[in-house]
């Protein structure tokens, strides 16, 4: 299964494991339906991360485009852990937005060509006219 890797803050964990829960929508658009395994796979990844995690530094997990699309289902720009001054939704859903865009780039680059890299193009510089040669 493709995943993309993305790194969380502590505090972004936090807001994602509690949004974690029997209750979170199961039906997402445009992918398969989020199943009781998929929400304990996610619980799981997300605790062994809490658990391991290291005061300011970043922590990787490994989402599915389907895990992409249920956290945006259920987080807001405006939730944040406790009295933090930054609304760490905002900061999540930028990068499952981001996530989400790598995995539909990929699934469309080759139905349209200009997605992907640009080609390399020959530059032609034309010589100056007023050479003496």
């Amino acid at each position: 299964m493709d995943t993309k890797t993305v790194q969380f803050s502590i505090s972004e964990l936090l807001l994602l494991e509690r949004v974690i829960s029997y209750n979170a929508p199961r039906i997402v658009l445009g992918v398969p339906p989020i199943t009781d395994d998929d929400l304990v796979k996610m619980a799981l990844q997300i605790g062994h991360a809490l658990v391991s995690a290291k005061e300011d530094e970043p922590v990787e997990l490994c989402l599915t485009h389907k895990d992409c699309w249920l956290f945006r289902e259920v987080i807001s720009i405006f939730d944040r852990v406790g009295k933090s001054e930054v609304a760490e939704g905002y900061s999540i859903k930028t990068k499952l937005y981001a996530a989400i865009l790598e995995f539909d780039l990929a699934a469309h680059v080759s139905d349209v060509p200009q997605l992907g890299f640009p080609e390399a193009q020959e530059v032609i510089y034309a010589s100056k006219s007023d050479d003496a040669s």
